[in-house]
């Protein structure tokens, strides 16, 4: 999709929702053309990793909010976001969309390898309506903000993703026997689950239940269609 297309997209200033899950090649001045769709509420990007020609600052000018009149302004009213496969979202795109987005539901920032422990922690200590958290495929990142999360941050999580990480499985499990509600995920067909086996908490290699169901009940909630393929 070219400049010219995006310009055009960008008159349809009632969207409230946009997705363009094959953004190749696209450029900073492309990217700020979405900019115009003020109304947006819910918004899929798949950057294709290095083919995303955008630079760090257009990520980042993306998310920024004037001072002045805020809410005639992208993206003041977006509630669900993925924008994902990101190479150039970095701290700074991270900081313009907590500030301009506190309000976020649903977050997919899979593949965005090079936004940084720094960003994580960010996420986790501002967007306290979070319901949905995509955060796989962030390479080395071992994600050490959520070691320390405590109970005020997070606390209508319902869905956390982590698949391709270096994230403790411990620590995983300890976070999930503190918010049993939590479906916490960091492999292909598996949700962190325990039993108790000989009088003993015993967690299980494998999920004991019906995955299906368990997304399909997700699934009926807005914002979970960020999360992607995520199973």
């Amino acid at each position: 999709m070219q400049t010219a297309e995006l310009s055009i997209i960008g008159q349809f200033r009632n969207l409230t929702t946009f997705s363009l899950i094959s953004a190749l090649y696209m450029e900073s001045e492309e990217l700020l053309q979405l900019k115009s769709l003020y109304n947006l509420e819910h918004l899929h990007l798949d950057c294709c990793g290095e083919d995303c020609d955008a630079s760090p600052e257009a990520i980042a000018e993306f998310f920024r909010l004037p001072s002045e009149s805020a809410s005639n302004f992208f993206p003041y009213r977006l509630k669900y976001l993925r924008m994902s496969d990101c190479h150039p979202f970095y701290f700074e795109a991270a900081q313009e969309l907590v500030k301009s987005c506190p309000q976020l539901e649903s977050l997919n920032v899979a593949w965005n390898q090079f936004m940084g422990e720094e960003a994580l922690s960010l996420f986790i200590k501002n967007l306290s309506n979070l319901r949905f958290l995509n955060i796989g495929g962030l390479g080395e990142m071992k994600c050490e903000a959520l070691c320390e999360i405590s109970d005020d941050e997070l606390p209508k999580l319902r869905f956390l993703s982590l698949h391709n990480t270096k994230v403790s499985e411990e620590i995983l499990q300890r976070i999930n026997l503190r918010r049993p509600n939590l479906f916490i995920t960091n492999r292909s067909d598996y949700f962190i689950n325990w039993g108790m086996r000989n009088g003993e908490l015993h967690f299980n290699k494998e999920f004991r239940g019906d995955i299906n169901a368990v997304l399909n009940d997700l699934a009926e909630i807005d914002g979970f269609c960020c999360m992607h393929s995520v199973i």
